[in-house]
């Protein structure tokens, strides 16, 4: 599209490209291909690295003219319709949360670690630090490079950092090369994430807490994968991605609500934490925050229901169907669901789940 920006694709070729990504990340991760996962990974680590420098590096030295520097930090455009400027800086909140997003994906996979309760945290915070840092200096670097501000408005593929290479770079060569990294970057992801999301599945399922967990929790005898929870995380993907080909506002409340329930999820568990207390924390754990754990909690506790709050808020006025933030809605009706379930569901996976924990 970037290279022919003749060609508008229907909406259904985007979701054949959409299965082709979901079928690609459940077949690495099958039994005897899934070997090859270690490496590919350590092998993405560079390539992750080389596209992040190679973006960087292009921008700055291609993007012309650059914006001023009051620009960039102090003068702000606000066309949201809202009329407070700090309105419109909290709802600008949800990128941001993203870009540190995603460092609880290791909990998942505790079963397969060797030193959980010390590898868990090192990578949380390892995460949570890296993704900080360079997520403010890609901020700071895009900023500057921002030369058609209005094309951003409507970016090819809707994906602005495409556009921002094409119209920055002022090279279809650089541009594509910079895409092409992108593109390899989120596949990477793309796998890490389904990776995650079928163990999570599987634990679940060992608990009975799902349908057919009888089934989806057993392992293959291979390698010992979670291949029926594999089946069923492809199904589940391939049917929210149909949602696109109805409605991209239906999609996105989706998606918004799941990052709402994510945080929300966080809440709870903080918030267990202190009405419980850190008494019944093992004493000699690797991670000890001692007397600043509970302050801790509490910040981020707070923080937690805060952006909560934010993330469900529209983000243009007057409200329109097409432009309403349908997240509140979403977190609603899931958690409307699962408390139907918790009630309705056979008491014997009650049972079944605390005799697995025994």
């Amino acid at each position: 599209m970037a290279l022919n920006p003749g060609y508008v694709p229907p909406q259904w070729q985007y979701y054949l490209v959409y299965c082709a990504w979901a079928v690609a990340a459940f077949v690495i991760n099958l039994p005897y291909i899934f070997q090859v996962l270690g490496p590919t990974l350590i092998g993405a680590f560079g390539v992750i690295n080389i596209t992040a420098i190679f973006i960087l590096v292009s921008l700055l030295v291609r993007a012309t003219p650059k914006p001023p520097p009051r620009e960039v930090f102090v003068d702000v455009v606000n066309e949201s319709g809202w009329s407070s400027n700090g309105v419109v800086f909290f709802l600008a909140l949800l990128p941001s949360v993203l870009c540190v997003s995603g460092f609880d994906a290791i909990t998942h996979i505790t079963d397969e670690l060797d030193r959980p309760t010390k590898q868990v945290p090192q990578v949380i915070i390892g995460s949570s630090v890296i993704s900080a840092v360079t997520g403010f200096a890609m901020t700071i670097v895009y900023s500057f490079s921002i030369t058609k501000p209005e094309n951003l408005l409507a970016p090819v593929g809707h994906q602005p950092i495409i556009q921002l290479l094409f119209d920055s770079c002022r090279s279809n060569a650089l541009a594509t090369i910079g895409s092409v990294g992108v593109i390899l970057s989120f596949y990477i992801a793309n796998v890490s994430t389904f990776t995650s999301w079928s163990r999570l599945y599987w634990s679940l399922s060992r608990e009975r807490q799902f349908p057919f967990s009888k089934w989806t929790s057993k392992l293959s005898a291979a390698d010992s994968l979670p291949c029926n929870a594999m089946v069923v995380n492809l199904v589940l993907v391939i049917a929210l991605g149909a949602i696109q080909i109805g409605s991209l506002t239906a999609l996105n409340a989706i998606l918004g609500g799941a990052v709402v329930l994510g945080t929300v999820s966080y809440s709870l568990t903080l918030g267990c934490s202190l009405y419980r207390g850190r008494d019944y924390l093992p004493a000699q754990r690797w991670l000890n925050l001692h007397r600043f754990g509970n302050p801790i909690a509490c910040v981020a506790l707070v923080w937690c229901l805060f952006i909560s709050v934010w993330l469900c808020f529209p983000l243009y006025l007057p409200v329109t169907p097409a432009y309403m933030n349908w997240a509140s809605v979403v977190v609603a009706g899931v958690l409307v669901a699962a408390t139907a379930y918790w009630f309705v569901r056979p008491a014997r996976h009650v049972t079944e789940g605390n005799r697995n924990k025994e």
